[in-house]
């Protein structure tokens, strides 16, 4: 069996990436933090010694794929870099998860913000679509979801879906039993969307050091 897991990550560009907190960080803060949490999730799923989670690895970038950044991300971890197309969320999505599954057999999506995701809650993913569901997804304390996955994808999942609302998991859960899906739903996450995440995410006992030095107090403009 084939796997492919699916990052999707906005360049880190000053007053683009991870606007809601630049309040609290500024707008080169609020950059570096979305940099720093794409970089934390790449190591936890990429540089893992247990071969349990073998999979190919692509990273879907929006804004600028030859952002150094992510020029840097291929050369490290040995990702795939792609570039998001579509005009809102689900058809970024739809695109990705359609495009892997060509040449996968089963597909798992995250964000890269999704904080609370370990390789462990990645490898369940598979492991769970391998054993028969068709769609996996995991909901988000914020009404959202932070992982999506299957063995196989239809437009109408991502079709008339509030993108940026609290009924975004309840909508997406509406399509999936119109479809007919045979879905399962994983355990829930929590992503940093809001400055008072910051300080849930300083208390996570294996936060990299960039990440620590970012939500310091004493470090936010």
């Amino acid at each position: 069996i084939k796997r492919k897991l699916i990052i999707l990550a906005k360049a880190p560009i000053a007053g683009h990436a991870k606007s809601r907190m630049i309040p609290l960080l500024g707008r080169e803060g609020a950059a570096q933090l979305h940099q720093e949490l794409t970089h934390w999730l790449l190591k936890k799923v990429c540089q893992r010694a247990d071969p349990a989670l073998s999979c190919d690895v692509e990273l879907w970038c929006a804004s600028d794929i030859d952002h150094p950044f992510f020029i840097a991300c291929a050369r490290e971890f040995g990702v795939t870099l792609k570039l998001q197309r579509g005009d809102d969320l689900g058809e970024r999505q739809l695109f990705a998860m359609e495009s892997a599954l060509c040449n996968s057999d089963v597909v798992v999506m995250v964000g890269s913000d999704v904080a609370s995701l370990t390789a462990c809650d990645i490898q369940t993913a598979f492991r769970t679509i391998e054993q028969g569901a068709s769609i996996v997804i995991a909901p988000a304390e914020d009404g959202g979801y932070g992982l999506i996955g299957g063995s196989m994808v239809e437009p109408a999942l991502f079709s008339e879906v509030p993108w940026g609302e609290a009924q975004v998991y309840m909508a997406m859960v509406s399509n999936l039993n119109s479809l007919g899906a045979g879905w399962q739903e994983l355990s829930e996450v929590w992503d940093l969307d809001r400055p008072e995440d910051l300080a849930r995410l300083g208390e996570h006992p294996m936060l990299s050091q960039a990440l620590v030095n970012i939500i310091k107090p004493g470090n936010r403009t």
